[in-house]
C-alpha cells in the first residue's frame, strides 16, 4: 500500500504522522510500517490498518470536537522547530549564540540591517564600542536566517590577523587571510558548486593597479575585472562583504573605492565599518553611502531630493518623542506630511494615521516610542547608518583619571635639549614652509628621550627613520640629508653620552611611576612611545632593572597578537612597551593603565593610545592614563593648552577622532615657525584648541538632526531586550532534546545524553554517517567550526553557563548541529501537516500576574514574501469568559504551559471550548493577521516605489546631461570631440538598459507578493 518516502499520517489521530522509512515487519499475520514521526521523536512501528496516506491539513476544530488532545512535548517542539527555522522579524537569532558578552546596543545593526531595503549598513559607532564584534553578530544573523556561506572581509593588513582570530574565538567561523589570487581561486571553486568561504583580504592586496581594465598581467586587476564583469549575474558572489576602516573608501576618484564598489555590486548584504560621525552635508559620507545603495546616493542631485522630502519625517518623529505634544496635534501633523516624487511612504503614513484614529487608542511612551520607531524606518537613513556613541551606552561608562607627571631636566639635559632644539630652528630657516613639517621628528625625539635620541644621531647610519609612525612619502624624505648631519655633528661636540644615560630623569620618573602603580595592584601596565629607538632603550633599561618586558613595534618580526597574548596571560608583574603602530587594533581591555611616555602632536593619537584599554570588555570602573611631561618645553605648553582641555571634555562632547582634521597638521607647521615667539606660540595651541572645541559642537548638532541614529533606538533597544524575556530563550535542555530526537531517530548509534554528575552538559556521540552529515553542514555555514568534525563524542553545553570543563563545546541554536537536527525534522515533515490541539494545567503561582482561569490560546505562523520573507510566530489567548490577553501575554502564557505544564482533561465541554476556540481566531487571530498583513503590504509597495522612482529620476537627469553634451560636441566641429560621440552614446545606452533591467526586477518583486497564515497548534491552559 505505502511506498518509501510516503507521507502518512495516524487515523485516530492526523495531526501525528511522517514518512515511511520502507522498513516494515510482521507480527501476527500484521504488517508494520516504519514511519519516521515528523515531530522529532524519532521512528515507530505502526500497523498498516491504523496508517492513512496524508491527505493535507488538519482541522484543529475537528481535533477537539472529537476530543483528540496531543502530548503537548509535540506542540512544543514543533514551536521550537519554527523559532529555529523560520526567518522570524520579532526573533534575533545571535542573541546568545556566540562567545561575546551581551551588549543591547551591539544588536542595533542586526536589527537595522534585517529591515534595510538596501541590505547595507554603515555602523559608524565610536572607537571602543565593539565594530568588529557588531560585523560579527550580523554574519551569525545572516547564517541562521539565510544559510549564508560566503563571506569576505576587506580591511588593513595591520588588522588582518586579529579578524581572523576574532572570527574563530568569538564566532566559531575558521577564516583564512588570502590575496587577490587566492580570492580568485575561491570564487572559482564556489562558482563550480564549492561549500562556501570565509576569506578575509587586506586593501592593499586586492586594491587595483591603475590600468586596471587593460591590465592582463595582474591579479588584483583580473580580481576587479571580475567583480565587474559579475554584477549582472542573477546570483551574487557573496553572501555578505565587510569592510572595515571604511573612511579609507570616502573618496570615490581613489582605486580603493574602485573595488569596494565592484566588491559591493556583487554581495547580498553589505557592511561598512568606520568611526565616522553623521553630517547629511558631507559628500564623503554620501560617498560611502552611495557603495551600499548606489541607486539612492550615487546621485547628487536625487539625494538632495530626498533628503529635502525626508525633512517632514524628522519633524514628525520629533514631535512624536516630545511628550509635551498633545496627541490630536500629533495624528494632524502625520496627515500634514507632504507626498513625495522620489520617497513613497503614501501606503504606509495611512495604516499610521488610520491605527492612531482607532476609538480607544490610549497615549503613552511605549505607544510613542512605536510611532517615532515606524516613521524612522520610512526615513531615507533610519536603516542604512547606525551610530552609537559612548556617552549613550550605559554599561561603558569607565571613567577616565587623566594625569601627568612633570619632569624637570638637569643642567646637562636641558643644554642638549637647548642645543637640539636650536639646531632645528636654525635649519627652519632654510626650508620653505611647507616643508617645516619633516622637523617635528628631531623635535619629538627629543622630548622622547634625551639619551635614546643622542645614541641614534651618534651612532645609527644616516638615513635611518627615528618616526615609528610616518607613512612612506615622509620616511623617504626624512632619510638623510643636512639636518641629519648637522645633529650627528652636535652629538659629536658634546662627546660622550653616557652621562645622559647615567642620569636620565625622565627614565628615573618612569621607574618611580611604574613601582607605584604595582603598589598599587596594577601589575599589568602599558607604556606607549611613538619611537623605536626609545622603546629599545627602554627595553635595556628596564630588562637590566629586572622587570619583566615585552616590547610591541613596527621592527619587531614577532606576531603581535602572539606579543598581547603573551603579556595577557603573564601571572606575575609585566610592562608592555608598545608603539601607536604595534598597538594599532588590537584589544588589551584587560589592562586598566597606560603610560604616554611621550606625546605625538596629533591628540587623535593619544586617543588610539587610549582606545586600546577603554573598550567594551573593560572591567575596571576606573583606567588610569598617565602623561609623562617635561617642564618649560613646548610639549608642556601643547599638553595643558590642547591636550588636559580635549581629555577632559571628552566625556561631555564625545570622541573627538573625526574632528581634528587638518588642524594639527596645521598647528605642528606654525609651531615649526622659527620666527615665532614662545608666547605667539602659546597663542597659536589656544586657538587651535578653541577651533577644535567649536568643530566638534557643530558635529554634535549635525547629528543630532540625522533621523533615527543617535539616541533616539529605543524601539530597536525594546526589541533586543524582549528576546531576552525567559518565554523568548531557547532552554539548553530544550535544545538538547531536539537534537536528540532528530540525530537518535536518523542515525542510530548518534544520541545526546546528561553527562554524569555536571549540570547543564551532555555527551553528544555521532555515528559515523552523522558525522559526515554534519561535515557537509558545516561546510555550507561559512566555514563553521566545531570540534565533532574531528572527533565523534565531546561534551557539550547547549547554552552558555558559567563553570563548564574546559573543552565544553557551546552548542548555539546557529550551530551547525542543531541546523543538521532541523534539517532532519525538515524532510520528515515536508508532507506532513500536524495542528496539534493539547489541554494543560499550569499552577497559577507560574504566571502570577496573569488572572487564574480556563484560557483558549493558538499559535500561528505568519508568511509574507517579496522582495525579501519576512515571518512572524504570533501567540493569542482569550478567556472563555471572553477576556482577551495581550499578545506578549498570550507568548508567555503558551511557553509556560509548553514547558511546565502537565496534561489534563478539561472541565469545560467540548462545545464550550469550540465556541472558545472560533472566538478567538475571528476576534483575535485573523484581525492581527490583517494588521500584520497590511502593514507589511503597505511596507512591500512603498518600498518599490521609491525605488523605482529614484531609478527613473537618475536616468532622465543622465540621459538629459548626456545629449546635451553630445549635441555640444557634435556642434563643436572638434574631431577628437565628435569621434567620442558614439562611444559616450554606447555609455549611456549601457546605463539605460541596467536601470531598465533593475525596474523589470523591482517591478517583478512587487508583484510576487504573497503571504501565508498557518495555525501551528491550539491549547486549553487550565490557570489555577
Amino acid at each position: 500500500m505505502f511506498k518509501t518516502g510516503d507521507f502518512v499520517r495516524l487515523k485516530e489521530d492526523p495531526s501525528r504522522g511522517g514518512m515511511i522509512t520502507g522498513n516494515t515487519s510482521v507480527s501476527r499475520n500484521r504488517l508494520y510500517w516504519e514511519v519516521m514521526l515528523a515531530d522529532g521523536t524519532g521512528t515507530q512501528l505502526f500497523a498498516e490498518s491504523k496508517l492513512e496516506a496524508n491527505a493535507g491539513r488538519v482541522d484543529p476544530l475537528e481535533e477537539l470536537a472529537r476530543g483528540r488532545f496531543t502530548d503537548p512535548d509535540r506542540l512544543r517542539r514543533s514551536i521550537l522547530h519554527h523559532r529555529l527555522t523560520g526567518r522570524l522579524r520579532d526573533m534575533i537569532y545571535s542573541i546568545d549564540a556566540t562567545d561575546t558578552d551581551f551588549h543591547a546596543y551591539q544588536f542595533k545593526p542586526v536589527v537595522k540591517l534585517l529591515a534595510s531595503p538596501s541590505q547595507g549598513l554603515l555602523i559608524a559607532d565610536e572607537v571602543g564600542l565593539g565594530k568588529t564584534i557588531e560585523a560579527g553578530l550580523v554574519w551569525t544573523e545572516l547564517v541562521a536566517r539565510f544559510d549564508a556561506s560566503r563571506l569576505l572581509v576587506v580591511c588593513p593588513k595591520s588588522l588582518t590577523e586579529k579578524w581572523r582570530l576574532e572570527l574563530r574565538q568569538k564566532f566559531s567561523v575558521d577564516a583564512r587571510i588570502v590575496d587577490a589570487r587566492g580570492l580568485m581561486e575561491a570564487l572559482r571553486d564556489d562558482a563550480e558548486g564549492g561549500d562556501g568561504f570565509a576569506l578575509i583580504v587586506s586593501l592593499s592586496a586586492v586594491r587595483p593597479p591603475k590600468e586596471w581594465e587593460d591590465d592582463d598581467k595582474s591579479a588584483r586587476a583580473a580580481l576587479c575585472r571580475h567583480l565587474s564583469d559579475s554584477e549582472s549575474n542573477p546570483r551574487a558572489l557573496f553572501d555578505c562583504v565587510i569592510f572595515d576602516e571604511a573612511h579609507h573608501l570616502r573618496n570615490r576618484d581613489t582605486l580603493a573605492h574602485t573595488f569596494a564598489r565592484a566588491a559591493m555590486g556583487v554581495a547580498d548584504f553589505k557592511l561598512l565599518l568606520s568611526a565616522t560621525p553623521i553630517n547629511l552635508h558631507s559628500e564623503d559620507l554620501r560617498n560611502l553611502l552611495a557603495l551600499l545603495d548606489p541607486d539612492t546616493f550615487d546621485s547628487e542631485y536625487a539625494f538632495s531630493i530626498l533628503n529635502e522630502e525626508n525633512r517632514p519625517l524628522v519633524q514628525a518623529r520629533d514631535m512624536v518623542l516630545n511628550q509635551k505634544t498633545p496627541f490630536a496635534e500629533l495624528v494632524e501633523s502625520l496627515k500634514a506630511i507632504p507626498r513625495g516624487d522620489m520617497l513613497k511612504i503614501e501606503r504606509q503614513l495611512d495604516n499610521l494615521q488610520r491605527e492612531l484614529r482607532q476609538p480607544g487608542l490610549k497615549d503613552g511612551h511605549d505607544l510613542r516610542v512605536r510611532v517615532a520607531a515606524m516613521l524612522e524606518e520610512m526615513s531615507l537613513l533610519g536603516t542604512i547608518v547606525n551610530r552609537t556613541r559612548r556617552r549613550d551606552v550605559n554599561d561603558l561608562q569607565v571613567k577616565r583619571e587623566v594625569d601627568d607627571l612633570r619632569w624637570e631636566m638637569t643642567e646637562r639635559e636641558r643644554e642638549f635639549y637647548d642645543a637640539v632644539s636650536d639646531v632645528v630652528r636654525q635649519h627652519a630657516f632654510e626650508l620653505d614652509a611647507s616643508e617645516r613639517f619633516l622637523l617635528a621628528t628631531p623635535q619629538r625625539l627629543i622630548a622622547s628621550s634625551l639619551a635614546a635620541a643622542f645614541a641614534h644621531w651618534s651612532k645609527i647610519p644616516e638615513g635611518y627613520s627615528e618616526d615609528d609612525e610616518g607613512d612612506d612619502d615622509t620616511r623617504k624624505r626624512a632619510r638623510g640629508g643636512p639636518l641629519s648631519s648637522k645633529l650627528a655633528e652636535l652629538c659629536r661636540s658634546l662627546g660622550n653620552g653616557r652621562a645622559l644615560e647615567l642620569d636620565d630623569t625622565k627614565y628615573a620618573t618612569l621607574r618611580h611611576a611604574i613601582e607605584q602603580h604595582r603598589a598599587k595592584g596594577d601589575d599589568k601596565l602599558i607604556v606607549f612611545s611613538s619611537f623605536r629607538t626609545t622603546l629599545d632603550y627602554l627595553s635595556r633599561r628596564l630588562r637590566s632593572d629586572g622587570f619583566d618586558i615585552e616590547v610591541m613595534h613596527g621592527g619587531i618580526k614577532d606576531d603581535r597578537s602572539a606579543i598581547v597574548a603573551r603579556f595577557a596571560e603573564r601571572t606575575g608583574a609585566c610592562v608592555l612597551l608598545t608603539s601607536e603602530v604595534g598597538g594599532e587594533g588590537l584589544d588589551m581591555q584587560f589592562c586598566r593603565s597606560l603610560i604616554n611616555y611621550d606625546l605625538p602632536w596629533n591628540p587623535m593619537k593619544v586617543e588610539q593610545r587610549i582606545g586600546r584599554i577603554d573598550r567594551i570588555g573593560q572591567a575596571a570602573e576606573r583606567i588610569n592614563i598617565l602623561s609623562l611631561v617635561s617642564k618649560d618645553t613646548i610639549e608642556e605648553r601643547i599638553y595643558d593648552r590642547l591636550y588636559r582641555r580635549l581629555l577632559t571634555i571628552q566625556e561631555t562632547l564625545g570622541a573627538f577622532e573625526a574632528v581634528l582634521g587638518k588642524e594639527i597638521p596645521d598647528l605642528e607647521k606654525r609651531l615649526l615657525d622659527p620666527q615665532l615667539s614662545e608666547d605667539e606660540k602659546e597663542v597659536e595651541i589656544e586657538r587651535s584648541a578653541m577651533a577644535l572645541i567649536t568643530r566638534q559642537k557643530q558635529i554634535e548638532k549635525l547629528e543630532e538632526d540625522a533621523p533615527g541614529l543617535i539616541a533616539h533606538g529605543d524601539m530597536i533597544l525594546a526589541q533586543i531586550e524582549a528576546n531576552r524575556r525567559p518565554e523568548r530563550r531557547i532552554d539548553g535542555a530544550e535544545l538538547a532534546d531536539y537534537v536528540h530526537e532528530a540525530i537518535a531517530g536518523r542515525y542510530p548509534g548518534s544520541r545526546v545524553s546528561d553527562a554524569p554528575g555536571i549540570e547543564g552538559v551532555f555527551e553528544v556521540v555521532l555515528s559515523e554517517s552523522a558525522q559526515l552529515a554534519l561535515k557537509r553542514v558545516t561546510a555550507k555555514l561559512g566555514r563553521a567550526r566545531t570540534v565533532l568534525n574531528r572527533e565523534k563524542a565531546t561534551l557539550a553545553a547547549f547554552e552558555k553557563r558559567s563553570g563548564l570543563p574546559k573543552r565544553t563545546e557551546i552548542i548555539s541554536s546557529v550551530h551547525p548541529l542543531v541546523r543538521l537536527a532541523a534539517s532532519i525534522r525538515d524532510e520528515v515533515a515536508a508532507g506532513a501537516s500536524a495542528e496539534p490541539v493539547i489541554s494543560v494545567h499550569v499552577p497559577a503561582v507560574l504566571l502570577p500576574d496573569i488572572a487564574s482561569g480556563t484560557y483558549i490560546a493558538s499559535a500561528a505562523r505568519w508568511s509574507v514574501e517579496g522582495a525579501v520573507r519576512i515571518d512572524r510566530l504570533f501567540y493569542g489567548a482569550q478567556a472563555l469568559t471572553g477576556r482577551s490577553l495581550a499578545a506578549v501575554d498570550a507568548e508567555r502564557l503558551v511557553q509556560v504551559a509548553l514547558r511546565q505544564g502537565t496534561h489534563f482533561d478539561p472541565q469545560a465541554s467540548l462545545v464550550t471550548i469550540q465556541n472558545g476556540m472560533r472566538r478567538l481566531i475571528e476576534n483575535v487571530m485573523e484581525p492581527a493577521f490583517d494588521n500584520f498583513l497590511e502593514e507589511e503590504e503597505a511596507r512591500h509597495e512603498d518600498r518599490a516605489d521609491t525605488s523605482l522612482a529614484r531609478i527613473e529620476r537618475q536616468a532622465e537627469k543622465r540621459r538629459r546631461e548626456t545629449e546635451a553634451k553630445l549635441y555640444e560636441w557634435k556642434m563643436s566641429g572638434d574631431p577628437k570631440k565628435i569621434k567620442m560621440v558614439s562611444p559616450e552614446q554606447g555609455k549611456l545606452d549601457k546605463l539605460i538598459a541596467r536601470l531598465e533591467e533593475r525596474k523589470s526586477l523591482l517591478r517583478s518583486a512587487r508583484a510576487r507578493f504573497s503571504h501565508n497564515n498557518i495555525i501551528v497548534g491550539m491549547l486549553v491552559v487550565e490557570l489555577a
